[in-house]
């Protein structure tokens, strides 16, 4: 599978990521992704996944629900890139209000993060309904990399119960000032409104789909066009938390640097901040990983150098709009300037990473 984020290299030698990323995520034996669900009229519900093995040898890989359904593969073989599917009975009383499936890895090692994070970041959380209409197939593909009306939801609705229980864990509640920092097409902020978090805010490069959210009843002062480089159009410390899914993936080094400086000007004291990265999954995900893109990131920590072009209809350049990828080290020493770094999640944002940061007292 070819990674959408890749649009221009230059010429290169491919690498085979395969045994370097056993190597380097040894600790995780799979990635699951759930892309369908159909609910009926008794409330069963039907969802479909897929999973991705990254190691040869596992054994027993489990799923279970909060409704105590499980699907078990006896080998890795039996389920290397199979698409399966759980039905989950309606939803008994005292059970959880977001209905989730939960991917049980057999010899994983243990994390060394927050362990009450750790099981809201690995859950797939999913809606027994749609009530909103999906973004039009143009702003789907240039946000998601592709067109799928139930994914674009499904995914948006997982991510936002994610970061919700991320804010919640750490001390922030429905009532926090939120910002979706690279809004795009609004595929996390309006399922997070829908859970009830009222006081949340867009911005994003993207004028077009700012419009188009501005548009939309009571949206007009929500959502924010913002410039391609500093400042934000809010004032110091406006929001408790934020939230940035796959914009440091497509910012050069010096652009970073000043957006993670203006972030921390408006995230409030004791603000916590959520952000994807793309690292060493993303490179294994990707069929043929161009080596010099391994040596950047094994080396400096950070490759730039491939313009992803998506925007460049809507005014946004390759030379502006890169594919960026980062190693965990190198974020640790060159972001933990501006904030405290409380744990990276790998494999918890899709294929990217999710970089878990404090404003610094």
């Amino acid at each position: 599978m070819q990674s959408a984020a890749l649009k221009k290299m230059p010429d290169c030698t491919p690498v085979d990521m395969g045994a370097r990323h056993d190597l380097l995520f040894g600790r995780f034996a799979a990635i699951w992704q759930m892309d369908r669900v159909l609910v009926d009229q008794k409330g069963t519900a039907f969802v479909r996944l897929w999973v991705e093995t990254t190691r040869r040898n596992i054994r027993n890989l489990t799923f279970r629900s909060n409704m105590k359904i499980e699907k078990v593969f006896s080998a890795a073989d039996a389920a290397r890139n199979k698409e399966f599917m759980i039905v989950l009975s309606p939803p008994a009383e005292g059970l959880p209000e977001v209905p989730y499936i939960e991917p049980v890895i057999p010899d994983a090692k243990p994390q060394s993060g927050d362990a009450g994070l750790e099981k809201h970041i690995y859950r797939f959380y999913f809606p027994l309904s749609f009530p909103l209409s999906p973004a039009e197939p143009s702003r789907q593909k240039r946000t998601m990399g592709f067109v799928d009306n139930e994914y674009f939801y499904i995914r948006g609705y997982r991510d936002a119960v994610m970061l919700a229980r991320i804010f919640e864990h750490l001390g922030h509640g429905k009532d926090s000032r939120i910002l979706d920092f690279g809004c795009g097409a609004g595929r996390i902020i309006f399922p997070l409104m829908e859970l009830g978090y009222a006081n949340c805010s867009g911005c994003d490069i993207d004028g077009d789909n700012i419009a188009w959210l501005q548009a939309k009843p009571g949206m007009a002062d929500r959502f924010h066009v913002s410039g391609l480089q500093p400042p934000l159009p809010f004032p110091d410390a406006s929001f408790d938390c934020i939230y940035a899914g796959s914009v440091f993936t497509h910012l050069d080094e010096a652009t970073q640097f000043a957006f993670l400086e203006d972030l921390n000007r408006v995230l409030a004291p004791g603000g916590i901040m959520a952000v994807s990265v793309s690292s060493w999954g993303v490179l294994a995900w990707i069929d043929k990983t161009p080596a010099f893109i391994v040596h950047d990131v094994e080396n400096k920590g950070i490759n730039y150098d491939s313009q992803d072009l998506d925007l460049t209809d809507y005014g946004i350049s390759g030379e502006y709009y890169r594919s960026t990828f980062h190693d965990h080290g190198y974020i640790r020493k060159t972001w933990g300037r501006y904030f405290d770094i409380l744990h990276i999640y790998p494999y918890s944002f899709g294929y990217q990473d999710l970089v878990i940061l404090k404003k610094k007292p």
